[in-house]
């Protein structure tokens, strides 16, 4: 079975997910019962295990399934860098048959990043017993677009 190419770009903090359906012989596999793991390593002979996806099946009979990899797993990978390069293969380890005689299914390149917008930190503040007085809306000094010129009438 030839393999897929599938890069991924992956985001610290971000759900990185897609359903995949895996065919054999050009008709969705049964893979009922089998096993089926993504990992990301550095490089492919890297012995440490950079990321383990959560691989969860949505139709097995049809080979259908969901490749997730944690946003939090993400981040913590980066260490506070920017971004990370490795690779990735998922492999289909089906029912009854040992390790060693799995099939790689899908592979690619991995590309993870640090998010831009993260949730702030949480700060609890007490609530006052009186109100504080109504919000107003602070206008811009100028606009944050550059706005069209009026033609003259």
């Amino acid at each position: 079975m030839a393999r897929t190419r599938i890069n991924w770009n992956l985001y610290a903090g971000d759900r990185n997910e897609k359903t995949l359906q895996v065919l054999k012989d050009g008709d969705p596999w049964d893979l009922t019962g089998a096993t089926v793991t993504a990992q990301c390593r550095r490089t492919a002979n890297d012995p440490v295990v950079a990321l383990t996806a959560s691989v969860t099946p949505v139709d097995a009979s049809q080979g259908i399934f969901t490749v997730a990899w944690d946003g939090n797993a993400v981040r913590a990978l980066l260490g506070g860098e920017a971004s990370w390069q490795g690779m990735w293969d998922l492999d289909v380890l089906e029912a009854g048959l040992s390790d060693g005689e799995s099939e790689t299914v899908a592979d690619g390149s991995v590309l993870a990043e640090m998010d831009v917008t993260r949730a702030p930190d949480v700060v609890v503040l007490p609530v006052p017993d009186e109100p504080v007085g109504p919000v107003q809306p602070i206008p811009p000094e100028e606009p944050l677009l550059p706005q069209p010129k009026k033609k003259k009438g």
